[in-house]
């Protein structure tokens, strides 16, 4: 708990830089640049956090900066051309469901469930029972 906890004031801390280096209502001004769309997808996706971990980034505090950051978020994700392309709450929770309950069955889930990176996990291995005798 405590290194998620911890990974989780790390994607804070990155927020924060992001939005106090903010130059207008983008990163870099007053239209959507490449900044903007390479934190977005994440970024739009934290809630996820938040229901299934109850990591939540701030509404407001430390002088507007939560604030800023949570209108950059609303400013993005309702343009014309970037709602349309993210995935609706429900069903993105629905899809991700497995990954935090811990029942994925992919490269990066058994690795992720058995404490390793997922380029040490043998992907052959695909069975927890074989796992269990020490199989690898």
């Amino acid at each position: 708990a405590a290194e998620r906890a911890d990974g989780f004031a790390k994607v804070l801390d990155g927020l924060r830089a992001f939005t106090r280096e903010s130059r207008g209502h983008f990163w870099g001004g007053d239209s959507l640049g490449l900044v903007d769309c390479v934190l977005l997808p994440y970024a739009y996706r934290l809630y996820a956090l938040e229901h299934y971990r109850g990591f939540a980034v701030p509404a407001s505090g430390e002088g507007g900066v939560w604030e800023r950051y949570q209108a950059w978020l609303s400013r993005a994700t309702s343009l014309p051309y970037v709602a349309p392309t993210l995935p609706e709450r429900e069903r993105y929770l629905r899809h991700v469901a497995k990954y935090a309950e811990g029942k994925a069955r992919s490269k990066v889930g058994n690795a992720v469930r058995r404490g390793a990176a997922a380029h040490d996990y043998d992907d052959t291995l695909d069975d927890d029972a074989a796992h269990a005798q020490g199989v690898k």
